[in-house]
């Protein structure tokens, strides 16, 4: 399977402004000539989101994982059950990662300092587990192809 690809990201131009990280990552994987995976990651953009660029490139590196996988065990006639499995796959596995990394990495003085007082108290309220994702928003889009489907 012949194709061109690419997988770019950069710091925009109001990032770079206002000191602020690159919080979009993206990666290509072809493990051998009949597969093709992309993924890539937008970071929110807001402060409230202030891991947004570890969630983005933990994003990436879990749906090119789970990708893999799906690869490997796609059924034409079972996608319904696949895609749904798949989409969980992702999601839990990427929640698994961002609360190992908050444990191993909790925030710092100079990351909450960049938070607005309703922001940090959102952060500091009881039930943590379910408020920590916010800090690693991000969006995820997925392409693959192989030589049977696109």
């Amino acid at each position: 399977m012949s194709i061109l690809t690419t997988a770019l990201y950069r710091q925009g131009a109001s990032h770079v402004k206002k000191n602020v990280v690159c919080q979009d990552y993206a990666q290509l994987f072809i493990p051998n000539d009949d597969v093709f995976i992309l993924a890539l990651s937008d970071g929110h953009g807001s402060p409230k989101y202030f891991r947004s660029d570890v969630g983005s490139k933990l994003a990436v590196e879990t749906a090119i994982e789970a990708l893999t996988e799906f690869v490997k065990e796609f059924e034409p006639n079972k996608y319904d059950k696949i895609f749904r499995h798949l989409g969980s796959s992702i999601i839990y596995r990427w929640y698994d990662k961002i609360m190992s990394h908050w444990n191993n990495y909790p925030p710092t003085e100079a990351e909450l300092q960049k938070l607005s007082v309703e922001d940090k108290q959102y952060f500091q309220m009881n039930d943590l587990s379910k408020r920590i994702p916010k800090a690693y928003g991000c969006t995820l889009q997925l392409a693959v192809r192989t030589k049977d489907y696109w």
